[in-house]
């Protein structure tokens, strides 16, 4: 094939005259056979003048495109109709296509196809579990029990004596009413409670004081010394029974639902495959 080399040609692109570009015979001859050879080359027989249809090189193109594909090629196409040379590649329906990995199988199918446009969901549920506490026992802390320190002290009281030295009587001392020991005035004759009659001389430093014929001395009660409360023996704190944790009721797993559209957004082709 070549441009047109003929007279008045504007670098080797035709134009209008006048005068215009001379049409050469070698280039329109070129210009046929280039056409022709597409078609011959196609396996189509040309046609003659009475029988022309004018898309013998269309359908050579296409010919030579089949011709040039090798067999079980994939390919989509918009055309419902499958075009020649060609089949529908139906193990493709409704199913995505991926490389075949290293010793995989060929055209192995995994899974449900979709049917027209249909949009699969799923739901996942989390399983139903039970809380339940851990089991215990509950033991009380070990402890002394110790009394508080304490001390005993003797009432105060008054002690009262008869000498014996002039006794009348027979008593060495009695008692007042009251019920305490009672000395008897030393000098003087005295009656007793108890009807005992006594003469006593003074002895002025025997007694510090009289009262009514008697000398009282005032008494202390005695105090002992500082006492210190009993100690038990340690105690264990009480052990109670093992308790058992306390159950919860029954949860129910969390429920989430996808659909396809959400992961992969897709468009339906027609597969065909190369006869």
């Amino acid at each position: 094939m070549h441009r047109t080399e003929g007279l008045n040609n504007d670098a080797n692109l035709f134009q209008n005259g006048p005068p215009g570009t001379r049409i050469e015979e070698d280039w329109l001859n070129a210009v046929q056979e280039e056409l022709c050879n597409v078609i011959l080359e196609a396996g189509i027989v040309l046609k003659s003048a009475t029988s022309e249809t004018r898309d013998q090189l269309k359908l050579g193109i296409l010919a030579l495109i089949n011709l040039r594909l090798p067999a079980n090629v994939i390919a989509y196409t918009t055309d419902v109709i499958v075009p020649a040379g060609w089949s529908e590649y139906t193990n493709a329906r409704g199913r995505m296509i991926v490389g075949l990995p290293l010793a995989g199988t060929n055209e192995g199918a995994i899974g449900v196809a979709l049917t027209d446009q249909q949009d699969k969901t799923h739901t996942h549920t989390g399983p139903s579990h039970t809380h339940t506490g851990p089991s215990h026992t509950h033991t009380g802390p070990s402890h002394t029990h110790t009394g508080p320190s304490h001390t005993h002290t003797g009432p105060s009281h008054n002690h009262k004596w008869l000498d014996t030295t002039q006794d009348v009587a027979t008593p060495d001392y009695t008692y007042d009413a009251a019920g305490n020991p009672e000395i008897v005035q030393k000098g003087a004759a005295k009656t007793v409670p108890g009807g005992v009659q006594g003469i006593y001389p003074v002895v002025a430093d025997q007694f510090t004081s009289l009262l009514d014929g008697y000398t009282n001395l005032a008494g202390t009660g005695a105090t002992g010394a500082d006492g210190t409360g009993a100690t038990g023996a340690d105690g264990t704190g009480s052990t109670g029974a093992d308790g058992t944790g306390a159950t919860g009721a029954d949860g129910t797993g969390a429920t989430g639902t996808s659909a396809l559209s959400d992961f992969i957004a897709y468009i339906q082709l027609k597969c065909i495959k190369k006869d």
